[in-house]
């Protein structure tokens, strides 16, 4: 819908029209894998290419808070222009990089990490896809390979929200290191590890070496130790990495560890004990175990909701089942977990969490060697 108009897009062109458009379509992006999201950000990276001018500003804010904020600023809008870099839509302030943390939504990162796509690439496009974009915005009931399914609008799209990540954490403004650790943003970076395209892993590592300068030189913020333990117990945990290697952390540890950072901000947090524990007991995460799993079911008395978490946090590793088979097979998962369920311990909420793991391993490839510890 929208292809036609970037012929008018060009460096000819008077900057309000260009900037006003750019503006209007941060405004509409939420940066979800919905069908409407993935083609406007095909637009905006066609209006970066076209104009040959950085969009890193415009799009660090969008969604509702870009809409607001860019009609604030649409006041003095020629002396913004006098003043600003000709090769740029302007500077990454301190004010921006706090609108952008503002934009985001924390419970659509934290599904963003729990669902992280660990299988895909983000050089895997189709060929068709703007053509299955156009069908799925024209009939929502066509088949387009599940691109306007309804829960891609629950999540974010990582080919987005990496960079995103990175603009923020590297625009040496200042970001609000507990906003950026409480919103689960910088968990992505740390789920991120585990996917098997080596640039988004790359981009990942990046994003890790400079946001663990940022949390260990924030002085004021409190849990800055405890932070610092998760990400060193991390950095401690992965070998072999080199300048030109990034190595693939399996899902089991980064998902602990993107979920164990707001919980090192919280002391009242039920789990805040027992990651603790874990982490100043071995400084590292061994690659063959389901942390905290056998430790918490097996604690007595054991904090409320302890259960739960750690078999909701099964069930979501147990997703990316083909890379963490090896792990469940060593911690006998499907016979804790239903040992577990089946006992008058486990409330209704464990119960739930037990069986999905399950049905997450039924429904792998390659899961019935699993069945047989059963």
């Amino acid at each position: 819908l929208a292809q036609p108009s970037l012929s008018r897009w060009s460096a000819s062109l008077d900057d309000y029209f260009a900037l006003d458009e750019l503006e209007a379509l941060a405004g509409a992006y939420t940066g979800s894998c919905s069908a409407a999201d993935q083609l406007l950000f095909q637009v905006i990276c066609e209006y970066e290419g076209t104009t040959r001018q950085s969009v890193q500003r415009v799009a660090m804010v969008f969604g509702l808070t870009a809409a607001d904020v860019y009609e604030r600023e649409r006041i003095g809008r020629a002396r913004y222009f006098i003043e600003r870099d000709e090769n740029d839509i302007g500077t990454v302030g301190q004010d921006t990089v706090a609108n952008a943390l503002a934009s985001v939504d924390s419970s659509r990162l934290l599904r963003t990490i729990t669902e992280f796509p660990v299988a895909a690439s983000k050089q895997d496009v189709d060929k068709d896809v703007d053509r299955k974009l156009l069908q799925a915005l024209a009939d929502p009931c066509a088949d387009t390979g599940g691109l306007g399914a309804p829960e891609h609008g629950l999540v974010y799209d990582v080919q987005f929200i990496l960079p995103w990540l990175w603009s923020v954490v590297s625009s040496g403004a200042g970001a609000d290191v507990r906003r950026l650790i409480d919103s689960n943003a910088l968990g992505v970076a740390v789920a991120a590890l585990s996917s098997e395209s080596e640039s988004v892993r790359k981009l990942a590592y990046f994003t890790l070496d400079v946001a663990y300068g940022l949390v260990t030189g924030a002085r004021a913020l409190f849990g800055r130790s405890q932070c610092a333990l998760v990400l060193d117990t991390l950095r401690n945990s992965i070998t072999g990495r080199t300048s030109d290697c990034f190595p693939r952390v399996p899902f089991t540890v980064t998902l602990f560890v993107a979920t164990s950072l707001p919980i090192a901000l919280r002391p009242e947090h039920s789990m805040y004990a027992a990651t603790n524990r874990l982490m100043l007991r071995r400084p590292w995460l061994r690659y063959d175990e389901v942390p905290l799993l056998r430790a918490v079911l097996r604690a007595s008395p054991e904090p409320a909701g302890s259960h739960e978490y750690v078999l909701r946090m099964a069930s979501q590793m147990s997703r990316a089942f083909s890379q963490c088979a090896d792990t469940f097979r060593r911690a006998h998962l499907v016979n804790t977990v239903l040992a577990h369920a089946s006992t008058a311990l486990s409330d209704v909420h464990a119960g739930r969490a037990a069986l999905a793991t399950v049905f997450h391993l039924a429904s792998a490839h390659n899961a019935e060697p699993l069945a047989l510890h059963v």
